[in-house]
């Protein structure tokens, strides 16, 4: 007998994954600060200097694009993309990764051709990732911002923070070249 496959959203949940195999149940701001590093040093072994600066350009693209979509406002027999976190995220991470394509393929590829260390490569890929992270820790549904408490609001979510990683990148660009 086959059974239906009925489930929601709130069934999978990445909590009960992680507890099935392990007894260790990390908070959302543990999550995110694991993911944090390890974008931040992949974006680094990856993508070098130049690929990083277009990632940056493309992340600041990205949030003008998606913070004025006209249809991210409408509404459609009820159905509004502002009630759906994830789906306005899901929108600027395609946004995001249309805009790094098209800039990969521009005549800004010559940025890859510029020498760059590794120190200056990681603080740039450290601000890219860090942008990404506070960008749609904003967009998160309310239930996961209120487990963001401690290290991770203080760092990606607060006002303040949210500003610094919106000027840092540029900061680190003018400074590092």
């Amino acid at each position: 007998m086959i059974m239906p496959l009925a489930f929601s959203l709130s069934d999978i949940n990445i909590f009960k994954a992680i507890s099935s195999i392990t007894s260790l149940r990390p908070s959302w701001g543990t999550l995110i600060l694991v993911i944090f590093t390890l974008l931040a040093l992949a974006i680094t072994f990856k993508q070098g200097k130049g690929g990083t600066i277009r990632s940056i350009m493309s992340i600041y693209m990205a949030i003008a694009v998606n913070n004025f979509l006209p249809f991210l406002k409408l509404e459609i027999k009820g159905f509004k993309i502002e009630d759906y976190p994830l789906l306005k995220i899901a929108i600027f991470v395609i946004i995001f990764v249309l805009i790094s394509y098209m800039l990969s393929h521009s005549s800004l590829g010559m940025l890859d051709r510029d020498r760059s260390t590794f120190l200056g490569t990681f603080v740039l890929a450290f601000l890219a990732s860090g942008l990404v992270i506070s960008t749609v820790a904003v967009m998160l549904p309310a239930e996961i911002k209120e487990e963001l408490t401690g290290t991770a609001h203080f760092i990606f979510v607060n006002e303040i923070a949210r500003f610094l990683w919106v000027i840092a990148p540029i900061l680190a660009i003018i400074i590092i070249g």
